[in-house]
């Protein structure tokens, strides 16, 4: 455990404080909201996060709970690759501190001697001078979205308030996320049924099959991702199914 240092101990919270820091959460949840891309959104967290607890390094993983190796970095600030790599290759049962905070959904803290994580992170962290790790997970509704890893290279004492501070930002930020991938979620939607009507559009004037056919070739990029496609004529008489059009 650290020792305590007088010149450096937190002083306790008072009801000004505790305004100042719900004002500074809002301010940062419509900073980061406002961002028009998922991509920006990610690095506004990270800007933000440096703003609000002074990290020296930060990351954002993204997390799959269904894949062998969950977390997916999304963006990060000062990580040296050995971490990052590390990470990502962690599986989802992995003793560390940030798959502890996913799976109990809490902030999580590891001091400078790093006790709650795997030896192989622990020997990364102490070589590259960690004193401090916060771990926060990402909650939206029900579904826990990612983690936010806050690192600090000095002695950092995370009090039972600045954790708090750290849960509520990270519960604002998995708002903004959640609310941003249902917002992209919603116009792939439109995109998709413009594209349905504009093709139906399409298919009305044409008479031939194989006009049809390469029409539904050109249209079905913007509906489905997809790396082939083939549209056969089907001739039940004869037993036979023959592509007419086809890519890839």
């Amino acid at each position: 455990m650290f020792s305590i240092d007088e010149r450096r101990a937190p002083a306790r919270v008072t009801d000004d404080e505790d305004v100042t820091r719900a004002d500074a959460l809002r301010h940062v949840a419509a900073k980061v909201s406002a961002r028009g891309d998922i991509g920006g959104l990610f690095e506004g967290v990270l800007d933000e996060a440096f703003v609000l607890f002074g990290a020296d390094r930060a990351g954002l993983w993204m997390y799959e709970p269904e894949a062998s190796t969950p977390l997916t970095l999304a963006a990060s600030r000062g990580l040296d690759e050995v971490i990052t790599t590390a990470i990502a290759a962690l599986p989802g049962n992995a003793r560390t501190g940030g798959m502890r905070a996913l799976r109990e959904g809490r902030v999580v803290v590891l001091d400078r001697a790093m006790r709650g994580t795997t030896p192989a992170l622990r020997h990364v962290y102490r070589e590259l001078g960690m004193e401090a790790i916060c771990y926060v997970p990402l909650v939206f509704g029900t579904e826990t979205l990612g983690l936010l890893v806050l690192y600090h290279s000095e002695r950092h004492d995370w009090t039972a308030e600045e954790q708090a501070l750290a849960r509520a930002f990270g519960d604002q930020m998995a708002i903004a996320i959640g609310s941003a991938r249902l917002a992209d979620s919603g116009r792939t939607l439109a995109s998709r049924l413009t594209s349905i009507a504009e093709l139906a559009g399409r298919l009305g004037h044409l008479q031939d099959l194989d006009g049809i056919a390469w029409a539904i070739v050109a249209e079905a990029r913007r509906l489905i991702d997809h790396d082939s496609i083939r549209v056969y004529r089907v001739d039940h008489e004869s037993g036979t199914c023959e592509p007419i059009a086809f890519q890839g």
